[in-house]
């Protein structure tokens, strides 16, 4: 009887960490905006608690006939709001332009804080 609890209570322990050190995995279909560019592949992956790290994964494909310049201060990046708070983060490309066609990707790493 003894081995039996002391079994269990093995299991449960390891069932906790295991459980405590998952990571979620989200996924989102294509889209594409009014401007024409299309968000693909995109990936969050992490843990979904306070102050553990989190990867945000996309890749942006212009659709449109003409080039597009990102903005020279913001450039791309995750959009992020919190309680009516931006928090946004990962800006790459400022001021990079894109032609007909052409794809960026981006990789983005942040901690969940409040």
């Amino acid at each position: 009887m003894r081995k039996g609890l002391v079994a269990l209570v093995c299991c449960i322990f390891v069932f906790g960490a295991l459980w405590l050190g998952a990571r979620e995995t989200i996924t989102r279909h294509p889209a594409t905006s009014n401007h024409g560019i299309r968000v693909t592949d995109f990936r969050f992956s992490g843990d979904l608690t306070l102050h553990s790290r989190f990867s945000v994964i996309f890749r942006l494909t212009n659709k449109n006939d003409h080039s597009i310049t990102f903005h020279p201060q913001y450039g791309y990046f995750v959009g992020a709001r919190c309680n009516n708070q931006n928090r946004d983060f990962g800006h790459k490309g400022k001021g990079r332009k894109l032609g007909p066609g052409q794809s960026v990707s981006i990789k983005a790493v942040s901690t969940f804080s409040h």
